[in-house]
């Protein structure tokens, strides 16, 4: 496969709230995409499902 299901702890950022589709940016280049984000009131953040490109 040429990507990886994984889960995410979103960080807060000053772009606010990410969703579903959103790129996924590491060292400047994107590395893959957002397919599910919620709101955790527990964590206080949001979590996500996203693939990653490997």
């Amino acid at each position: 496969p040429t990507r990886t299901l994984v889960g995410l702890v979103i960080a807060a950022t000053e772009e606010g709230e990410p969703t579903a589709g959103d790129k996924l940016i590491h060292e400047g280049k994107e590395v893959g995409w957002l397919t599910q984000v919620v709101n955790s009131p527990t964590l206080g953040r949001p979590l996500a499902l996203g693939y990653v490109k490997r």
